[in-house]
């Protein structure tokens, strides 16, 4: 090789190195411009809405009303540290029930009627538990306003298991807990084990005695929360039943027929599937006033399996109140209960009146002219054979 041609050679290197140095050079330059300017519109934030939504749940810290004597009054309330204006005729949400905010404060148990809610962390006395309040609403400025409020204890809330044994005297349900024998023979509850304690929180008496410690956390009357899987309304009798009869006219024995009868060391085994007579399909011979009757309750029945949901509230007197702290041990506090669903399968005679229907989840549409299904429902009956309809209300809101 001369040395024109190695000249030549090391001058193509030097300039190949040269122009990677440049390019290198304008890469870096490149990406420090890019990393200022992005810093800069990171910086620049977009200027505060004056109102916005919001979405909060937790505690209820704090309640107020602003007049105690006007039923379609709003107030305050305090949740994670905000503070919510509550409008006048908003209907706060419950569990099976519906109120006003004032009647939230007008309807609370002892020692709080009228002057508090007996549920928000800072009235006096303070609460037994705490409450959980789910708000949804706007923030307008720096206020936050209430569009939908809901309360309860713990909305997930429940329990299951099988009822062992029946306190008809008091009207509760033992669900759990160990079965022992006493001295004569009969089956009782064990001390140290004796189950959770599930009464009806039901003050007009629908499915059972009429009681309720706090009368806000009812069950619904109308539309019933005290049910067997399929929607068939269920009791607890208002009497013990004797001899497996009950004088109990509106919650017989006679509407949970019996698998296998009682023996001196275990209770009676009821049936859990079976369908009520005919009472008004003509295409069948009818059987009115024939148990099991469809016009009347089924009552619980020891084995039975349950899921219930309630709050849980404090025997009378060992507190102020039935809401009202403090704490005072697991035996003097139980379930009063506004749902409690049965594992068993109640089925209504074919084409035969009454029949129940339970809606479990309900979807309304609110798209353009392209939707066509405006409104979705999945629902419950123990008689499909019945022609069943849906029926919607619409207001059309400034027009005339």
């Amino acid at each position: 090789m001369t040395k024109t041609q190695r000249l030549q050679i090391k001058t193509v290197r030097v300039v190949g190195a040269t122009q990677r140095r440049g390019a290198q050079t304008q890469n870096i330059l490149f990406t420090f411009l890019m990393m200022i300017l992005l810093t800069g519109f990171a910086a620049a934030q977009l200027p505060v809405p004056a109102s916005s939504q919001f979405d909060i749940t937790g505690f209820l810290q704090a309640a107020t009303v602003t007049n105690p004597g006007d039923a379609h009054s709003g107030g305050t309330l305090k949740v994670n540290g905000h503070r919510v204006t509550v409008p006048r005729e908003t209907i706060v949400i419950l569990p099976a029930n519906a109120l006003t905010w004032q009647e939230l404060f007008a309807n609370a148990p002892a020692p709080y009627t009228g002057v508090a809610t007996g549920m928000a962390m800072a009235d006096i006395p303070a609460p037994l538990t705490t409450w959980e309040v789910h708000v949804v609403g706007n923030r307008v400025g720096n206020t936050y306003i209430a569009g939908l409020i809901d309360i309860s204890q713990q909305a997930l809330n429940s329990g299951a298991g099988f009822i062992n044994f029946i306190d008809y005297t008091n009207g509760e349900l033992r669900v759990g807990g160990t079965i022992a024998v006493d001295g004569a023979g009969n089956p009782v509850l064990s001390a140290t084990d004796p189950g959770t304690r599930v009464r009806i929180n039901d003050p007009v008496g629908r499915y059972g005695r009429s009681m309720s410690p706090d009368g806000r956390f009812t069950v619904d009357p109308d539309n019933p929360t005290i049910m067997a899987s399929t929607s068939y309304p269920m009791c607890l009798p208002r009497t013990a039943p004797v001899g497996g009869i009950t004088t109990d006219a509106l919650c017989p024995e006679g509407n949970r027929p019996i698998t296998a009868p009682a023996t001196p060391t275990s209770p009676a085994v009821y049936n859990t599937n079976f369908t009520t007579n005919n009472l008004t399909n003509p295409g069948f011979p009818q059987s009115p006033g024939v148990f099991p009757d469809s016009t009347l309750q089924a009552p619980f029945e020891v084995g039975d399996w349950i899921t219930f949901a309630g709050t849980l509230v404090a025997d009378p007197g060992v507190t102020a109140g039935p809401t009202a702290g403090p704490w005072p041990g697991d035996a003097n506090t139980y379930i009063s209960a506004h749902t409690i669903v049965n594992n068993v399968a109640i089925y209504t005679f074919q084409g035969s009146n009454p029949a129940y229907v339970m809606t479990e989840v309900t979807i309304i549409g609110t798209g353009g002219l392209t939707v066509l299904d405006r409104m979705r429902a999945i629902a419950h009956r123990p008689e499909s054979r019945l022609p069943g309809r849906l029926f919607s209300w619409r207001r059309r809101v400034g027009r005339r």
